[in-house]
Protein backbone atom coordinates (compact mmCIF):
# COMPACT_ATOMS: atom_id res chain seq x y z
CA UNK A 1 0.00 0.00 0.00
CA UNK A 2 1.81 3.36 -1.36
CA UNK A 3 1.85 5.89 1.83
CA UNK A 4 -0.17 8.87 1.85
CA UNK A 5 1.33 12.05 0.63
CA UNK A 6 1.46 15.87 2.02
CA UNK A 7 -0.32 18.61 -0.19
CA UNK A 8 2.66 20.63 -2.03
CA UNK A 9 1.14 23.46 -0.19
CA UNK A 10 1.21 22.23 3.01
CA UNK A 11 4.75 21.22 2.64
CA UNK A 12 5.66 25.15 1.17
CA UNK A 13 3.80 26.32 4.59
CA UNK A 14 5.67 23.81 6.85
CA UNK A 15 9.54 24.16 5.51
CA UNK A 16 8.28 27.93 6.59
CA UNK A 17 9.39 26.97 9.93
CA UNK A 18 12.69 25.38 10.22
CA UNK A 19 13.79 24.40 13.23
CA UNK A 20 10.03 22.66 14.53
CA UNK A 21 10.33 21.11 11.08
CA UNK A 22 14.22 19.35 11.61
CA UNK A 23 13.06 18.47 15.08
CA UNK A 24 9.65 16.16 14.07
CA UNK A 25 12.53 15.09 10.92
CA UNK A 26 14.30 13.42 13.93
CA UNK A 27 11.19 11.00 15.28
CA UNK A 28 9.25 10.52 11.85
CA UNK A 29 10.73 8.92 9.04
CA UNK A 30 7.58 9.26 7.30
CA UNK A 31 7.94 13.06 7.89
CA UNK A 32 11.34 12.91 6.46
CA UNK A 33 10.54 10.86 3.68
CA UNK A 34 7.89 14.02 2.48
CA UNK A 35 10.12 16.69 3.11
CA UNK A 36 12.96 15.21 1.58
CA UNK A 37 10.74 14.09 -1.70
CA UNK A 38 9.44 17.71 -2.22
CA UNK A 39 12.63 19.35 -1.84
CA UNK A 40 14.51 17.14 -4.36
CA UNK A 41 11.03 17.71 -6.83
CA UNK A 42 11.68 21.94 -6.34
CA UNK A 43 16.01 21.44 -6.99
CA UNK A 44 17.50 22.10 -10.07
CA UNK A 45 19.92 19.54 -11.03
CA UNK A 46 22.54 20.09 -13.61
CA UNK A 47 24.25 16.71 -14.82
CA UNK A 48 28.08 16.95 -15.50
CA UNK A 49 30.33 14.52 -16.33
CA UNK A 50 31.63 13.55 -12.95
CA UNK A 51 27.81 12.94 -11.95
CA UNK A 52 27.44 9.34 -9.99
CA UNK A 53 24.64 7.39 -11.29
CA UNK A 54 23.24 7.00 -7.92
CA UNK A 55 22.83 10.76 -7.23
CA UNK A 56 20.89 10.95 -11.15
CA UNK A 57 18.91 8.48 -9.92
CA UNK A 58 18.24 10.83 -6.29
CA UNK A 59 17.49 13.48 -8.68
CA UNK A 60 15.45 12.00 -11.12
CA UNK A 61 12.79 13.46 -10.41
CA UNK A 62 14.01 16.99 -9.56
CA UNK A 63 11.79 20.18 -10.99
CA UNK A 64 14.28 21.80 -13.14
CA UNK A 65 17.31 19.36 -15.00
CA UNK A 66 20.33 20.74 -16.83
CA UNK A 67 22.52 18.20 -19.38
CA UNK A 68 25.66 19.22 -20.09
CA UNK A 69 27.64 16.40 -21.50
CA UNK A 70 27.77 14.52 -24.70
CA UNK A 71 25.47 11.50 -24.06
CA UNK A 72 22.75 10.84 -21.25
CA UNK A 73 20.82 8.15 -20.82
CA UNK A 74 19.57 8.02 -17.64
CA UNK A 75 16.01 8.01 -16.72
CA UNK A 76 14.49 11.17 -15.40
CA UNK A 77 11.36 12.90 -15.61
CA UNK A 78 11.40 16.65 -14.89
CA UNK A 79 9.40 19.59 -15.76
CA UNK A 80 11.80 21.97 -16.90
CA UNK A 81 14.84 20.63 -19.11
CA UNK A 82 17.77 22.06 -20.74
CA UNK A 83 19.98 21.28 -23.02
CA UNK A 84 23.45 22.36 -22.94
CA UNK A 85 25.06 23.37 -26.75
CA UNK A 86 27.15 19.65 -26.48
CA UNK A 87 24.67 17.82 -25.31
CA UNK A 88 22.89 14.74 -27.48
CA UNK A 89 19.77 13.25 -26.86
CA UNK A 90 17.23 11.16 -29.21
CA UNK A 91 13.50 12.48 -29.65
CA UNK A 92 11.90 8.94 -28.10
CA UNK A 93 13.97 10.10 -25.01
CA UNK A 94 12.42 13.56 -24.55
CA UNK A 95 9.16 11.75 -25.60
CA UNK A 96 8.98 9.65 -22.50
CA UNK A 97 9.82 12.08 -19.91
CA UNK A 98 5.73 12.01 -19.19
CA UNK A 99 6.16 16.02 -17.14
CA UNK A 100 8.20 17.51 -19.19
CA UNK A 101 6.37 20.97 -20.10
CA UNK A 102 9.69 23.27 -20.39
CA UNK A 103 12.12 22.84 -23.27
CA UNK A 104 15.27 25.05 -22.95
CA UNK A 105 17.98 23.73 -25.83
CA UNK A 106 20.57 25.05 -27.30
CA UNK A 107 21.21 22.24 -29.34
CA UNK A 108 21.56 23.31 -33.49
CA UNK A 109 18.70 21.00 -33.96
CA UNK A 110 16.46 18.37 -32.23
CA UNK A 111 13.93 16.80 -35.46
CA UNK A 112 10.85 16.00 -34.94
CA UNK A 113 10.18 18.86 -31.86
CA UNK A 114 6.74 19.24 -32.49
CA UNK A 115 5.92 15.74 -31.47
CA UNK A 116 6.46 16.95 -27.53
CA UNK A 117 2.73 18.17 -27.78
CA UNK A 118 3.05 18.55 -24.02
CA UNK A 119 5.52 21.23 -23.62
CA UNK A 120 4.12 24.65 -22.81
CA UNK A 121 7.77 26.71 -23.16
CA UNK A 122 10.40 26.23 -25.80
CA UNK A 123 13.37 27.79 -26.74
CA UNK A 124 14.70 26.14 -29.98
CA UNK A 125 16.82 26.63 -33.11
CA UNK A 126 14.58 28.09 -35.54
CA UNK A 127 14.60 26.41 -38.39
CA UNK A 128 12.83 23.52 -36.21
CA UNK A 129 9.12 23.02 -37.49
CA UNK A 130 6.71 23.85 -34.63
CA UNK A 131 3.32 22.45 -36.21
CA UNK A 132 1.00 20.83 -33.96
CA UNK A 133 2.07 22.49 -30.77
CA UNK A 134 0.29 24.90 -28.56
CA UNK A 135 3.10 27.17 -26.63
CA UNK A 136 2.45 29.67 -24.10
CA UNK A 137 6.34 30.84 -24.52
CA UNK A 138 8.44 30.41 -27.84
CA UNK A 139 11.89 31.74 -27.98
CA UNK A 140 13.62 31.36 -30.89
CA UNK A 141 17.39 31.65 -32.19
CA UNK A 142 19.42 31.41 -35.38
CA UNK A 143 17.78 30.02 -38.53
CA UNK A 144 14.81 30.73 -40.73
CA UNK A 145 11.21 30.07 -38.60
CA UNK A 146 8.60 28.70 -40.51
CA UNK A 147 5.48 30.39 -39.76
CA UNK A 148 4.11 30.21 -37.14
CA UNK A 149 0.09 29.30 -36.32
CA UNK A 150 -0.61 29.12 -32.57
CA UNK A 151 -3.45 31.12 -30.53
CA UNK A 152 -2.27 30.03 -27.41
CA UNK A 153 1.24 31.83 -27.57
CA UNK A 154 1.97 34.68 -25.59
CA UNK A 155 5.45 35.29 -25.29
CA UNK A 156 7.68 35.50 -28.16
CA UNK A 157 11.67 35.52 -28.51
CA UNK A 158 13.96 36.23 -31.45
CA UNK A 159 17.70 36.48 -31.34
CA UNK A 160 19.55 36.38 -34.72
CA UNK A 161 16.82 34.62 -36.66
CA UNK A 162 14.65 36.12 -39.49
CA UNK A 163 11.02 37.23 -37.93
CA UNK A 164 8.33 34.17 -39.15
CA UNK A 165 4.77 35.30 -40.09
CA UNK A 166 2.41 35.50 -37.34
CA UNK A 167 -1.03 34.21 -37.54
CA UNK A 168 -4.04 33.93 -35.59
CA UNK A 169 -1.60 35.24 -32.60
CA UNK A 170 -2.36 37.86 -29.92
CA UNK A 171 1.31 38.46 -28.07
CA UNK A 172 1.49 39.72 -24.47
CA UNK A 173 5.44 39.94 -24.73
CA UNK A 174 7.94 41.09 -27.62
CA UNK A 175 11.41 40.29 -27.09
CA UNK A 176 13.98 41.05 -30.40
CA UNK A 177 18.12 40.69 -30.37
CA UNK A 178 19.26 41.56 -34.00
CA UNK A 179 16.05 40.58 -35.47
CA UNK A 180 14.00 43.30 -37.29
CA UNK A 181 10.08 44.02 -36.34
CA UNK A 182 8.41 43.77 -39.63
CA UNK A 183 5.18 45.15 -40.48
CA UNK A 184 3.06 42.48 -40.73
CA UNK A 185 3.77 42.00 -36.61
CA UNK A 186 0.91 45.02 -35.96
CA UNK A 187 -1.84 43.02 -36.07
CA UNK A 188 -0.18 40.32 -33.68
CA UNK A 189 0.95 43.46 -31.06
CA UNK A 190 -1.92 45.54 -30.12
CA UNK A 191 -2.29 43.82 -26.74
CA UNK A 192 1.50 44.10 -25.60
CA UNK A 193 2.52 44.68 -22.43
CA UNK A 194 6.26 44.14 -22.67
CA UNK A 195 8.66 44.94 -25.88
CA UNK A 196 12.08 44.76 -25.90
CA UNK A 197 13.61 45.62 -28.94
CA UNK A 198 17.09 47.76 -27.89
CA UNK A 199 18.48 46.22 -31.36
CA UNK A 200 17.82 47.56 -34.26
CA UNK A 201 15.31 50.59 -33.84
CA UNK A 202 11.74 49.98 -34.25
CA UNK A 203 10.30 52.31 -36.63
CA UNK A 204 8.31 55.20 -35.08
CA UNK A 205 5.01 54.21 -36.85
CA UNK A 206 5.08 51.04 -35.20
CA UNK A 207 4.85 52.26 -31.38
CA UNK A 208 1.42 54.05 -32.48
CA UNK A 209 -0.01 50.69 -32.31
CA UNK A 210 1.21 49.49 -28.77
CA UNK A 211 -1.92 51.17 -26.79
CA UNK A 212 -1.31 48.83 -23.66
CA UNK A 213 2.44 48.62 -23.71
CA UNK A 214 3.27 49.04 -19.65
CA UNK A 215 7.50 48.32 -20.22
CA UNK A 216 9.70 48.97 -23.13
CA UNK A 217 13.16 48.69 -23.64
CA UNK A 218 14.63 50.42 -26.84
CA UNK A 219 17.49 52.13 -27.94
CA UNK A 220 16.91 55.65 -29.54
CA UNK A 221 13.42 55.97 -30.39
CA UNK A 222 12.25 59.70 -30.43
CA UNK A 223 11.07 60.87 -27.24
CA UNK A 224 8.29 62.59 -28.84
CA UNK A 225 7.41 58.89 -29.72
CA UNK A 226 7.23 57.37 -26.34
CA UNK A 227 5.65 60.20 -24.85
CA UNK A 228 2.83 59.38 -26.50
CA UNK A 229 2.75 55.79 -24.96
CA UNK A 230 0.91 56.83 -21.57
CA UNK A 231 0.52 53.25 -20.51
CA UNK A 232 4.09 53.15 -19.74
CA UNK A 233 5.07 51.95 -16.83
CA UNK A 234 8.98 50.16 -16.74
CA UNK A 235 11.16 52.33 -19.53
CA UNK A 236 14.78 51.16 -20.52
CA UNK A 237 16.36 53.51 -23.22
CA UNK A 238 19.65 54.66 -24.29
CA UNK A 239 19.99 57.71 -26.66
CA UNK A 240 16.76 59.80 -26.12
CA UNK A 241 15.80 63.19 -25.22
CA UNK A 242 12.73 63.12 -22.99
CA UNK A 243 10.87 66.25 -22.48
CA UNK A 244 7.99 68.30 -21.72
CA UNK A 245 5.59 67.30 -19.19
CA UNK A 246 5.08 62.95 -20.30
CA UNK A 247 4.65 59.41 -18.84
CA UNK A 248 3.41 60.74 -15.33
CA UNK A 249 2.86 57.14 -14.49
CA UNK A 250 6.26 55.35 -15.03
CA UNK A 251 7.51 53.37 -11.81
CA UNK A 252 11.07 52.55 -13.38
CA UNK A 253 12.73 54.60 -15.32
CA UNK A 254 16.61 53.17 -16.68
CA UNK A 255 18.68 55.34 -18.76
CA UNK A 256 22.13 53.99 -20.07
CA UNK A 257 25.16 55.09 -21.92
CA UNK A 258 23.78 58.61 -22.34
CA UNK A 259 25.70 60.35 -25.06
CA UNK A 260 26.29 64.03 -23.23
CA UNK A 261 23.33 66.25 -25.26
CA UNK A 262 20.63 63.89 -24.32
CA UNK A 263 19.05 64.77 -21.04
CA UNK A 264 15.69 64.04 -19.49
CA UNK A 265 13.40 66.18 -17.37
CA UNK A 266 11.83 64.02 -14.96
CA UNK A 267 11.03 66.25 -12.14
CA UNK A 268 7.26 65.72 -12.61
CA UNK A 269 7.75 61.67 -12.76
CA UNK A 270 6.42 62.20 -9.19
CA UNK A 271 5.41 57.83 -9.15
CA UNK A 272 8.92 56.46 -9.95
CA UNK A 273 10.15 54.29 -7.22
CA UNK A 274 13.69 53.46 -9.43
CA UNK A 275 15.81 55.47 -11.33
CA UNK A 276 19.15 54.43 -12.78
CA UNK A 277 21.12 56.39 -15.14
CA UNK A 278 24.47 57.14 -16.69
CA UNK A 279 26.30 60.40 -17.87
CA UNK A 280 24.59 64.11 -17.11
CA UNK A 281 21.23 62.66 -18.11
CA UNK A 282 19.53 64.41 -14.87
CA UNK A 283 19.95 67.17 -11.90
CA UNK A 284 19.23 67.99 -8.56
CA UNK A 285 16.38 69.70 -10.16
CA UNK A 286 14.86 66.25 -10.87
CA UNK A 287 15.97 64.66 -8.18
CA UNK A 288 14.72 66.57 -5.15
CA UNK A 289 11.15 66.01 -6.26
CA UNK A 290 10.91 62.56 -6.71
CA UNK A 291 10.28 61.88 -3.10
CA UNK A 292 8.82 58.05 -4.24
CA UNK A 293 12.56 56.68 -5.29
CA UNK A 294 13.57 53.44 -2.89
CA UNK A 295 16.34 52.58 -5.50
CA UNK A 296 18.55 55.11 -7.28
CA UNK A 297 21.61 54.04 -9.40
CA UNK A 298 23.66 56.95 -9.97
CA UNK A 299 26.58 56.12 -13.37
CA UNK A 300 29.04 58.53 -14.03
CA UNK A 301 32.07 58.29 -15.45
CA UNK A 302 35.60 59.78 -14.38
CA UNK A 303 35.32 62.84 -16.54
CA UNK A 304 31.97 63.61 -16.06
CA UNK A 305 31.01 66.47 -13.86
CA UNK A 306 27.94 64.93 -12.12
CA UNK A 307 24.90 67.13 -11.28
CA UNK A 308 23.59 64.91 -8.73
CA UNK A 309 24.55 66.02 -4.89
CA UNK A 310 23.78 66.14 -1.60
CA UNK A 311 21.39 68.90 -2.05
CA UNK A 312 19.56 67.03 -4.57
CA UNK A 313 18.71 63.42 -2.68
CA UNK A 314 17.85 65.37 0.66
CA UNK A 315 14.50 64.89 -0.04
CA UNK A 316 14.58 60.98 -1.15
CA UNK A 317 13.88 60.00 3.00
CA UNK A 318 11.96 56.69 1.31
CA UNK A 319 15.35 55.61 -0.22
CA UNK A 320 16.31 51.92 0.97
CA UNK A 321 19.21 51.39 -1.87
CA UNK A 322 21.63 54.14 -3.49
CA UNK A 323 24.32 53.28 -6.08
CA UNK A 324 27.21 55.70 -6.75
CA UNK A 325 29.71 55.70 -9.24
CA UNK A 326 32.11 58.30 -9.94
CA UNK A 327 30.53 60.59 -8.27
CA UNK A 328 32.60 62.47 -5.68
CA UNK A 329 28.67 65.18 -5.09
CA UNK A 330 26.77 62.65 -2.66
CA UNK A 331 28.96 63.00 0.69
CA UNK A 332 28.69 61.00 3.95
CA UNK A 333 26.64 64.43 5.38
CA UNK A 334 24.47 63.53 2.61
CA UNK A 335 23.61 60.03 3.18
CA UNK A 336 23.06 60.18 7.34
CA UNK A 337 19.83 61.49 7.48
CA UNK A 338 18.35 59.04 5.09
CA UNK A 339 16.72 56.33 7.90
CA UNK A 340 15.05 53.95 5.57
CA UNK A 341 18.70 53.29 3.69
CA UNK A 342 19.06 49.52 3.29
CA UNK A 343 22.00 49.12 0.93
CA UNK A 344 24.84 51.59 -0.51
CA UNK A 345 27.23 50.37 -3.32
CA UNK A 346 29.83 53.40 -3.71
CA UNK A 347 32.55 53.31 -6.38
CA UNK A 348 34.63 56.12 -7.18
CA UNK A 349 32.95 58.22 -4.79
CA UNK A 350 33.82 59.85 -1.23
CA UNK A 351 31.01 57.63 0.64
CA UNK A 352 32.72 55.53 3.50
CA UNK A 353 31.00 53.09 5.96
CA UNK A 354 31.05 56.36 8.44
CA UNK A 355 27.78 57.50 6.34
CA UNK A 356 25.93 54.65 8.37
CA UNK A 357 26.74 56.17 12.17
CA UNK A 358 23.24 57.09 13.71
CA UNK A 359 21.54 54.99 11.51
CA UNK A 360 20.46 51.59 12.79
CA UNK A 361 17.43 50.47 10.70
CA UNK A 362 19.79 48.79 8.45
CA UNK A 363 20.57 44.73 7.90
CA UNK A 364 22.86 45.40 4.97
CA UNK A 365 24.48 48.57 4.43
CA UNK A 366 27.46 49.43 3.16
CA UNK A 367 29.81 47.76 0.45
CA UNK A 368 32.58 49.89 -1.06
CA UNK A 369 35.61 49.71 -2.93
CA UNK A 370 37.74 52.08 -0.21
CA UNK A 371 40.35 49.32 0.39
CA UNK A 372 38.47 46.52 -0.67
CA UNK A 373 34.75 45.43 0.11
CA UNK A 374 33.26 46.45 3.22
CA UNK A 375 30.38 45.42 4.94
CA UNK A 376 28.55 46.67 7.73
CA UNK A 377 25.52 45.15 9.18
CA UNK A 378 22.97 46.56 11.92
CA UNK A 379 20.60 44.80 13.88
Amino acid sequence: MQEPRLPQETLVEIIKYLKPTLRVMLVSKWFTAQILDYCIESYTFRYADECSPLNVKKFSNARDIIIQPDKFTYNINPISLTLGCSATVSLDYLIGMSRLTSLNSHVTEIIGVSKLTNLRSLRVHGSEPLNGLMLDELKLFAGTPSPINMSSLKYLALNDTKAPELTNIQLDTLILVNTAIPHSYMCSTRSLTFLNASWPCIPCEEFMNLTKLESLTTHSTPGSVIAKLTTLKHLYITRSNITGDHLRGLMLLSLNFQVPDKKIVCAHMTQLHTLMTCGNAVSDNDIKHLTSLTRLVLCGYPSDKSTVTDRGIAALTNLRELQVHNNTHITNHGVSHLKLMQKIIPTGSVLTDACVEGIYRYRYTYDGDRGGRISTSFT
